[in-house]
């Protein structure tokens, strides 16, 4: 292979070789003696390949902390999706910025809980979160975070509450379920959301009975064309509509003639 030119702007070496161009450190320039129509070897080009990709790699990782912060795990699982770096060419990138604590994982972890302050998000949810972007357990387990991860369960009636007046055209079973799920997976403990469901108010509106019928005449559609006795097309609706968090004495009189 033969080296085409190699220019030199604003503290930039860029070389290049068989019609493409790679931009490469003083260090490598210098090492191996590189100026143009010079015939280079195997191992000279690798060396420029390796070279190239971690300048490019270096600027890659510039530009991310420039516009915003990362965790060290994120930053390494980009590195290694984009350039494929070994171990050590990752420490060699990052050790720089995490000295000057440009990168910090603490601090990190403490902007991302206090960005969901008063927002319907708990600690498993949270935690789980901190996890999945390489937050080490010692950074967890610290104090401050343990402190700033409990501190929307303060919230938790309120946010349950809100949360209630959204689904009272449902059954109250179904009230009750669904509210359960969604703080569930937001990340409150179980026993605390169960205490909270325990003091709330449930009450249906307006929609409700609009509701019961409209899943009244989807289940008798169903079972019409249906090969089975009436008694057991009633008997399936009944059970239906109990399964749906319906209770007896509020659809019995609005299926005393149906399937007759």
């Amino acid at each position: 292979m033969i080296i085409n030119s190699i220019k030199i702007k604003n503290n930039k070496i860029t070389c290049t070789i068989d019609s493409k161009e790679f931009i490469i450190s003083s260090d490598t320039y210098s090492k191996f003696y590189l100026y143009p129509n010079k015939e280079i070897s195997t191992e000279e080009f690798n060396s420029i390949l390796a070279d190239s990709k971690l300048i490019k790699a270096k600027n890659y990782i510039q530009q991310l902390l420039t516009k915003s912060s990362y965790t060290c795990h994120d930053l390494k699982k980009k590195l290694i999706q984009k350039f494929k770096l070994t171990s050590n060419e990752l420490d060699e990138i990052l050790q720089p910025y995490i000295d000057s604590n440009i990168i910090d994982d603490y601090t990190y972890a403490l902007d991302y809980i206090q960005s969901k302050n008063n927002l319907c998000y708990g600690e498993n949810y949270l935690k789980e979160k901190l996890i999945q972007k390489g937050i080490s357990e010692e950074i967890i387990h610290n104090k401050k975070i343990e402190e700033a991860l409990k501190f929307n369960n303060q919230f938790l009636d309120k946010f349950a509450s809100d949360l209630l007046a959204k689904n009272t055209s449902l059954p109250i079973t179904k009230q009750k379920q669904k509210l359960s799920d969604f703080l569930i997976r937001r990340g409150f403990d179980y026993i605390d959301v169960s205490n909270t469901i325990k003091k709330l108010n449930f009450k249906t509106d307006n929609k409700y009975l609009t509701n019961l019928n409209k899943k009244i005449n989807q289940i008798v559609t169903k079972l019409k064309n249906k090969n089975i006795s009436k008694y057991d097309k009633k008997d399936q609706l009944i059970q239906k509509l109990l399964y749906h968090g319906y209770k007896y004495d509020e659809f019995k009189n609005l299926i005393t003639n149906i399937f007759e």
